[in-house]
């Protein structure tokens, strides 16, 4: 694996699922429900923010 090219797909998903037991460690349904739609939203800013920036730089 390359610096360039970044973890794999597989070794992401493995990130994700250990950052989400950790942050949900000890918390209840409805705070967990809480941080889901914070990262969910923080997610869709990145990925709009991306969009934007690879549309401007394809003009």
């Amino acid at each position: 694996m390359s610096a360039r090219s970044g973890p794999s797909g597989e070794a992401l998903t493995a990130a994700a699922v250990l950052a989400a037991i950790q942050l949900t460690q000890g918390r209840t349904s409805e705070q967990a429900a809480v941080l889901a739609a914070f990262f969910t939203t923080l997610g869709d800013a990145i990925a709009l923010i991306a969009a934007q920036n690879a549309h401007r730089d394809g003009c």
